[in-house]
């Protein structure tokens, strides 16, 4: 199985990241995901839902820049 890691300026509220997270590809010898590495975002409210929306294990992957 390969993992691409996924980083995210300016995230919003985690549309793209989630979207991302549910994709997997398989071919002949592989599946092929994406996993959260890190996100930032200036907007508070923006950073409280994709708290909500990208469950991460580690909280401080996401940065908050306001």
């Amino acid at each position: 199985m390969t993992k691409f890691k996924l980083a995210e300026f300016f995230s919003g509220p985690g549309g793209m990241g989630y979207g991302a997270g549910l994709s997997k590809v398989k071919d002949k010898k592989n599946i092929h995901s994406i996993e959260h590495a890190w996100a930032s975002d200036y907007h508070q409210a923006s950073c409280n839902t994709y708290e909500k929306n990208i469950k991460t294990n580690i909280p401080s992957t996401l940065i908050k820049l306001y």
